[in-house]
């Protein structure tokens, strides 16, 4: 009986061990579970098409412009908060981070593929850099005497704060390398505008949890400086929601340049001719619309755009007439993809 049991016990032992082993080699090959994502979620949006840096001289004058434009996606709890804040440091040339000019959100919300509601915000830097070499010397075509000791890299970090519920986070840094135009002075002409309907967007959107509602607008736009490319440029903006009052909204450079061969006239060298990359934007928080009384969601906004070149006083509108429209969504669309399809007017 002695041997039986014993046996019985080896027996058990080696079960035993065997399934512990089946169930240490599943472990092992199992992927190990994805760390949920701290609050405010901070992404940054994708590179090619959102983190722009560069030197921008005037051949000419020895005049050089320097830019960073950094776009990251910050998703609170509630998508819709307005108690969202934070702050970025810049690092060139890997040397000591400093703090960055204030951030700037963009009056656009959005959703990634995986269903977070995202609000899209920019980090951003630019300095002007005076001639130290004089003006161009004879044999320097392609400019490079204005790019002389310039930083050849940024890097810039960002953290996020929701003031609702206390909540921070941080983004692990990115760099990008800062690329150079040399651009010459174009012939004398106009200056020429545009419009994105790629990545411009209207949304109103409310939430149960709160009450309120938030219409966004945002227009990305590009504007040509004339013949001294690095004029600074302004712009002006209006608003009317389903044929209501116009309401002023807001307009500025996004501190970056972009080729836009669309705005390139035949006269121009096409490869050393860059436009200023604007935003015009809308933003309001406002009660849920609730009863059969209460006029619904907007559903059409329209805009009138005028930009200015602030040295030589020239304003015009944006191409295509003083007035466009467009449809408001009510449901969240991917950054970069077509929001509303068809809507732009």
């Amino acid at each position: 009986r002695t041997t039986v049991a014993a046996c019985f016990l080896s027996a058990a032992i080696m079960l035993a061990a065997s399934a512990a082993l089946r169930l240490s080699l599943a472990a092992a090959a199992a992927p190990a579970p994805m760390e949920a994502e701290r609050y405010p979620i901070l992404r940054w949006a994708p590179a090619e098409v959102s983190f722009f840096a560069g030197h921008v001289a005037d051949t000419s004058a020895g005049l050089t412009r320097s830019f960073m434009h950094a776009v990251f996606k910050v998703g609170p709890r509630d998508v819709l908060s307005a108690n969202i804040t934070g702050g970025a440091h810049l690092s060139l040339d890997d040397g000591p981070y400093f703090p960055a000019a204030p951030l700037m959100f963009e009056r656009h919300l959005t959703r990634d593929p995986d269903g977070v509601g995202l609000q899209i915000w920019n980090a951003y830097y630019e300095a002007l850099h005076m001639p130290k070499h004089g003006l161009q010397e004879e044999g320097d075509e392609g400019g490079a005497q204005v790019f002389a000791g310039l930083p050849s890299k940024i890097c810039v970090k960002v953290w996020m704060a929701d003031l609702s519920t206390g909540e921070n986070n941080q983004l692990q840094a990115t760099c990008a390398s800062f690329a150079q135009y040399a651009l010459p002075r174009v012939p004398a002409g106009p200056m020429l505008t545009e419009l994105s309907t790629d990545y411009s967007a209207a949304t109103a959107l409310c939430s149960d949890a709160t009450g309120k509602c938030r219409a966004n607008v945002h227009l990305v736009l590009w504007a040509t400086a004339g013949p001294y490319p690095l004029d600074s440029l302004g712009a002006s903006v209006q608003f009317q929601f389903d044929g209501g009052d116009w309401e002023t909204g807001t307009a500025m450079y996004e501190q970056h340049f972009d080729a836009r061969t669309a705005l390139v006239p035949a006269s121009y060298d096409a490869d050393a001719h860059l436009a200023h990359a604007m935003q015009a934007d809308y933003d309001r928080i406002f009660p849920q619309p609730r009863g059969p009384r209460v006029p619904p969601l907007p559903g059409r906004v329209c805009y009138r755009v005028r930009f200015y070149n602030t040295v030589t006083g020239e304003n015009v509108p944006l191409a295509g007439g003083d007035e466009g429209c467009m449809a408001v969504c009510h449901t969240l669309h991917e950054f970069a993809k077509p929001y509303c399809p068809g809507s732009m007017t």
